[in-house]
């Protein structure tokens, strides 16, 4: 027997072998919060509307008496949220007509709870 010679070139990358088997699934998450939106649509005989303690206005509207033109409908913002509006009367009008303005507000509040689902 004789001395062995030196070692060859690296041989090429054989081919990719089989995909494994699909594992167990993982254990379940924590269910997460989901976000709860509330909404209220309030009204008054008047100017001015304010929406229910806690909740911030996202709209508004409302009407003046006949004949008066509406020249602000605009949200309240500060410690308490609601909705005014604004009445111009005609320069021809004439005597003191009853007070027949509403106003409306679109009150929002949002909390989240624990979800019940995944």
């Amino acid at each position: 027997m004789g001395v062995d010679g030196p070692q060859g070139p690296q041989g090429k990358k054989g081919p990719k072998g089989p995909q494994g088997k699909q594992g167990p699934p993982g254990p379940k998450g924590p269910a997460g919060l989901s976000p709860v939106l509330n909404t209220k649509i309030v009204s008054a005989k008047g100017k001015a509307v304010n929406c229910p303690a806690g909740q911030q206005v996202i709209g508004g509207g409302g009407h003046c008496n006949k004949g008066d033109a509406l020249v602000k409908s605009a949200p309240i913002y500060g410690k308490a949220e609601g909705w005014k509006i604004d009445c111009q009367v005609p320069e021809y009008s004439y005597g003191k007509k009853a007070e027949d303005c509403k106003v409306y507000a679109v009150c929002t509040s949002y909390s989240f709870e624990q979800a019940s689902y995944y």
